[in-house]
């Protein structure tokens, strides 16, 4: 509560009162920052204007890093809980197994399938305002705390939709992550700590 061209070209002979404004043109639209000369020929010559062709190619975009990844991986657990919640029961843990696993994944059925029975769901998402407390790549293991807004998240009626709860604007949250064999980081531990945030 989802994350990556030159071509050459030919100039047709113009009138020599052309040139000069297509080159004046062009020195302004530049602000003659090129480092390479612009030439012009006599009229009567085969080439007009000649610079330099600048690349036009994007810098590729560099790849998350590992701190990126865990807090992204975080905040996209929130949403996945609601969703979750509303699912039927053979589909939740689909829903939640991309962002976390056990300890957490099994709890967070559980009280899911508890909340079911008396007829709530979950609704809304926390917005995250995480920190990496710790992070060690070696061991695949990262610390995330938080104090995140809850105040539009809590439960309510299955059938009227009413609104039964409503969380705190500042929620303070602790959370392990671990990074699965398919690289992949995930919640597998979460504790709300009877502190202020």
């Amino acid at each position: 509560m989802a994350g990556s061209q030159t071509a050459g070209r030919t100039h047709s002979r113009r009138p020599w009162s052309s040139v000069v404004i297509g080159l004046a043109i062009a020195v302004a639209a530049t602000g003659c920052r090129s480092s390479g000369r612009v030439h012009v020929d006599q009229p009567g010559s085969s080439t007009a204007v000649s610079s330099p062709v600048a690349s036009s190619s994007p810098s590729p975009t560099p790849p998350p890093t590992v701190e990126q990844q865990v807090l992204a991986k975080y905040a996209a657990f929130w949403p996945a809980q609601t969703k979750a919640s509303l699912a039927d029961e053979a589909d939740r843990e689909a829903v939640l197994a991309p962002y976390t696993a056990d300890p957490e994944l099994r709890s967070l059925l559980d009280g899911i399938a508890a909340q079911r029975r008396l007829g709530k769901v979950f609704y809304g998402a926390d917005i995250p305002r995480p920190a990496i407390e710790m992070l060690s790549e070696d061991r695949g293991i990262a610390v995330v705390r938080d104090c995140a807004d809850s105040s539009q998240t809590g439960l309510m009626d299955a059938a009227t939709g009413e609104k039964l709860t409503r969380g705190v604007e500042r929620n303070p949250v602790v959370t392990t992550m671990h990074r699965g064999a398919d690289g992949v980081w995930r919640v597998t531990f979460l504790t709300h700590p009877q502190t202020s945030c």
